[in-house]
């Protein structure tokens, strides 16, 4: 079930409307990030990663009603094999489907950066990640692009659980505080959360 939370807004003033992160990571996420550069010490050559499991069907929608973003969760692959000299390869890539088209009555469109998964356990919820979006290719997938205002799109985003096969992930997207320019409007933040379905093995 879709749960929503609202908190205060900022005082921002982005170019008729740009959200707080502007299409980049936000401060509290930014540490989580993962690295796709390995270490000198890492092996030449990666092992072959583990077969990928089967999407497990989510058909969850979140519609944003102040920006018009709407967007539907259809799928999620836990365990996405990840090579084994990967800095990451100790964690759970976590790949989430969604179709969405950006809302089109403000400036700027929908971004991955607006995507977080939220981990019990863990206080700061894990940015998307593209750091794997050859890999995701390889294995027949679309990740996901960045939509443009009005324009819609489908793909997978990608992001790490810090305990591989924990149960209870919730996928969020965070609307940003902003104000518009020109007038006296105020865009409230506010998250929108999604639980998404535990390994099926």
């Amino acid at each position: 079930m879709l749960r929503t939370s609202r908190l205060a807004p900022a005082l921002l003033i982005p170019a008729l409307l740009l959200p707080a992160c502007g299409g980049e990571e936000s401060a509290d996420t930014a540490d989580r990030a993962p690295s796709a550069e390995t270490s000198s010490s890492a092996p030449a050559t990666s092992e072959a990663p583990a077969a990928m499991s089967d999407p497990i069907p989510v058909g969850e929608t979140i519609s944003d009603p102040v920006l018009g973003h709407q967007i539907s969760v259809k799928n999620v692959i836990r365990n996405f094999p990840v090579p084994a000299d990967s800095p990451m390869a100790d964690k759970e890539l976590v790949l989430v489907e969604i179709e969405a088209t950006a809302g089109s009555e403000f400036y700027g469109g929908l971004y991955g950066s607006e995507f977080r998964l939220v981990e019990p356990g863990e206080e700061i919820p894990s940015p998307s990640t593209g750091a794997f979006d050859e890999t995701i290719t390889a294995e027949g997938l679309t990740p996901w692009v960045e939509l443009d205002r009005g324009a819609t799109g489908t793909g997978w985003l990608a992001f790490f659980a810090y305990q591989p096969g924990v149960p209870g992930l919730e996928l969020q997207y965070k609307r940003s505080a902003a104000t518009v320019m020109g007038s006296d409007q105020q865009i409230e933040e506010e998250l929108f959360t999604v639980p998404l379905p535990d390994p099926t093995s």
